[in-house]
């Protein structure tokens, strides 16, 4: 496994060039942590709302709300009136309403992240002793050298499970090599009919902006699927941040309203 920040900043410049205010013996967490820290600074998100437009590959447009709360709660709203539809999930479980029916989310739905944020993700555990680090070959995206992380976090309780199946996180992050922003995750997801079906599922940041200290991606292009089977691409464009300002009470109690 690679382990040096060389490495890392290999391609930049064809020179190899390490910037000032790193090591050439920095440790994959060591990245990692540096990296949560160029998303987040001091700051510790406890809660977020964002408000914006998501439109999918023929164009059609969406209003999109967010609701965050730590990693593991979030309200997702997309659409308006008698249309939208509602999917929440907190503490391991979760619901989605959809023409006034509400149905329960499985267990394997209902633990995933925020993806769409990298700080509220996985990346928020590069803390955790327990995390799993492997330092990739890094890529080119666009004109952009780009670190490769790739981390796992796995089930301590796959007991407690469906079937006594584990629930194991794994994300690999590609990070911009000057700024230690996120520009892509990958992992693969499960289908709500099915926890075994296994689908990639990426999310593509642009657009950084500073927000209370965050830097936020106001950007988020998501691709799932694949092209033998089902593609679908769609484009989260968000116009307004809000971050460490209280969520609504109740927000993610099971078809609740704002």
């Amino acid at each position: 496994m690679h382990t040096l920040l060389l490495f890392f900043f290999a391609a930049l410049g064809g020179q190899g060039a390490v910037p000032p205010t790193t090591t050439a013996q920095e440790s994959p967490q060591s990245l990692l942590i540096r990296t949560l820290k160029a998303n987040t600074g001091t700051v510790s998100v406890t809660d977020l709302i964002a408000i914006g437009d998501r439109i999918d590959e023929k164009g059609h447009g969406d209003a999109i709300k967010i609701f965050a709360q730590g990693t593991k709660s979030m309200r997702l709203e997309l659409g308006s009136g008698t249309a939208q539809r509602v999917t929440a999930v907190t503490n391991g479980s979760g619901w989605m309403s959809e023409e006034k029916a509400v149905n329960t989310l499985p267990e394997h739905v209902s633990t995933q992240r925020v993806t769409l944020f990298p700080f509220l993700d996985l990346l928020a555990e590069a803390n955790n002793p327990d995390l799993e680090i492997a330092l990739k070959e890094p890529v080119l995206i666009g004109n952009v050298i780009a670190g490769h992380l790739q981390i796992r976090l796995r089930d301590k309780h796959p007991e407690m499970r469906f079937l006594r199946r584990p629930l194991d996180e794994q994300v690999d992050y590609y990070i911009d090599a000057q700024t230690f922003l996120v520009l892509r995750s990958e992992r693969t997801v499960s289908t709500i009919q099915n926890m075994d079906l296994h689908i990639p599922h990426i999310e593509e940041f642009s657009d950084y902006r500073l927000v209370n200290g965050v830097n936020v991606p106001f950007r988020i292009k998501t691709t799932e699927g694949t092209p033998t089977t089902s593609l679908h691409t769609w484009t989260t464009v968000l116009q307004s941040v809000q971050i460490n300002g209280g969520l609504p009470t109740n927000i993610f109690d099971r078809g609740g309203e704002q």
